[in-house]
């Protein structure tokens, strides 16, 4: 109960600034982990919960990167494709 105070505020900070690096998602993998160990009896499989806060936190990289890139225009992005062709062709 205790931690869905953090994870509700975040969530709704993470809405407004349109950034989910604001997002407390280890502190919902510790809820998840919590849940599936109490309830389930699944303390040991529960752990894996945490390796996608990684995953979540490279994924939100990603794409904050792919808007930012779309939002800067086409002529960036043909230069990016032709830069990517050369190194390909070097190789």
């Amino acid at each position: 109960m205790f931690l869905l105070v953090p994870i509700w505020y975040s969530l709704v900070e993470a809405i407004e600034r349109r950034n989910a690096y604001c997002f407390a998602y280890p502190v919902l993998a510790t809820l998840v982990f919590l849940c599936l160990g109490i309830f389930a009896y699944a303390w040991h499989p529960a752990w894996v919960v945490y390796l996608t806060i990684p995953l979540y936190y490279s994924l939100v990289s990603y794409f904050q990167d792919f808007v930012h890139r779309k939002k800067k225009g086409d002529d960036d992005s043909v230069y990016d494709e032709s830069e990517r062709m050369g190194e390909a062709d070097e190789e």
